[in-house]
């Protein structure tokens, strides 16, 4: 039963290498793989998880403890749906750190599936350390803001944004996510501040965003 996150997902939504989450010129962004972990190799995944395709009978034999484990090797190899039945059994069955990390897992295979709703349900299953509550605040309201701007919902982007500020740093990504949705509500000076410190401190993208600005000024002035 691994004490924390597995190396294999390390790398939360909240702190992923950054992906085009802000529109393309003509306007379009591209969703399907935002806020995923990474996912391994199929290789290293098997060799992890051996015999993990009858996991959701399985789980069922297996202690508290080893269903955790087969939850994580489950979601190692990104099958987050069977991992979900996994970590069930170790919610069920487990207590102590073992329920913590079934309630974990379970959250972040939720998260896996895009689904905010049913991962802040499962985080809040089994009580967490504070370092991981805010780890899952982080990555909920990541997601959160990111299906928000997805559906054009631009004030509830900001408000979660806005939430999630208040455990860890903007990035530059989500910064893109807010000046677009500034630029959106049509509060081009919020949005062009945005821009020009992203431009400044090297962020070439950001230079899309100020075009835009631009260009929106010259129809007002023609």
């Amino acid at each position: 039963m691994p004490p924390a996150r597995p190396a294999a997902l390390a790398t939360s939504v909240s702190s992923a290498a950054p992906v085009p989450l802000y529109p393309t010129p003509n306007d379009r962004v591209d969703t399907n793989d935002m806020g995923r972990a990474p996912v391994p190799s199929a290789g290293r995944g098997r060799a992890a998880c051996s015999g993990a395709g009858d996991a959701v009978f399985r789980a069922e034999r297996l202690s508290a403890a080893g269903a955790v484990a087969r939850g994580w090797c489950l979601l190692d190899l990104d099958r987050p749906r069977e991992a979900i039945n996994a970590f069930d059994v170790g919610i069920r069955n487990g207590a102590g750190r073992t329920a913590e990390d079934a309630a974990y897992g379970k959250s972040l295979a939720y998260l896996r599936l895009g689904l905010t709703n049913q991962a802040q349900v499962a985080a809040i299953e089994t009580a967490q350390p504070p370092a991981r509550a805010v780890e899952l605040s982080v990555d909920l309201l990541t997601q959160r803001a990111i299906a928000a701007y997805r559906d054009a919902r631009y004030v509830e982007a900001i408000l979660a944004l806005d939430e999630r500020n208040r455990f860890a740093p903007e990035q530059q990504d989500l910064m893109m996510i807010r000046a677009w949705c500034y630029f959106k509500l049509r509060d081009f000076a919020s949005a062009g501040r945005i821009f020009k410190a992203l431009r400044a401190a090297g962020y070439a993208d950001a230079g899309a965003g100020i075009d835009a600005i631009m260009a929106v000024t010259r129809q007002w002035r023609s």
